[in-house]
């Protein structure tokens, strides 16, 4: 192991895309206002954390040196575990210029992107199912921002979610199979292990 060489993972984004983790969503055409709502998939912080510590131990034993999250502004904001649109909260999401700011005498900066998304759909009357597939990315950069390496995984055949869609007059209501907390981890898991053997 080379001592002299560290890194930083700044930039950590694991996207669901809503379709997958949306269980229930009702849509009332005939209001304006307040007109639809949606329940859906979060993660128990512990498996955010999973996460986290996963990347680093698989990085480190990839890239032959230390490796750990930088964290910005305390360790992480409120609502880890939940999603700001299709992304999910709790992991370093940092710009490059800020990275070197609070993770100083760093070697190395990774981008670590996992993003999992419908591959395909099927669509019969009002029943449609969807296929799961998942892209992964890595970009490990010098402290000149120059790319010193970089990874892509994409797995698909990860099983299919079937949904079915009900009206009743101006109310749309779409009941799903979703994507749980711990289905999310394992595509997860699955990705970084496939990626870490590129």
């Amino acid at each position: 192991m080379n001592a002299q060489t560290s890194a930083v993972v700044h930039q950590f984004n694991v996207t669901v895309a809503e379709e997958l983790k949306t269980e229930l969503s009702v849509n009332d055409r005939s209001r304006n206002v307040m007109s639809e709502f949606s329940v859906g998939t979060a993660l128990p912080e512990e498996l955010v954390d999973s996460m986290a510590v996963d990347a680093e131990r698989a990085l480190t034993q990839k890239l032959g040196f230390p490796v750990h999250m930088c964290w910005t502004k305390g360790r992480r904001g409120t609502g880890a575990g939940g999603f700001l649109g299709p992304q999910l909260i709790g992991l370093p999401n940092n710009t490059f210029k800020l990275a070197k700011e609070y993770c100083q005498g760093e070697t190395r900066f990774i981008e670590l992107n996992c993003m999992i998304a419908d591959g395909g759909s099927v669509t019969i009357g009002e029943r449609k199912k969807l296929k799961p597939m998942v892209t992964m990315t890595m970009q490990v950069f010098d402290p000149d921002k120059k790319e010193v390496m970089e990874k892509k995984v994409k797995l698909k055949d990860l099983g299919t979610l079937r949904t079915s869609t009900e009206y009743r007059g101006p109310v749309e209501t779409k009941t799903s199979d979703t994507l749980g907390p711990y289905d999310i981890y394992g595509i997860y898991r699955m990705a970084l292990a496939e990626l870490m053997r590129q």
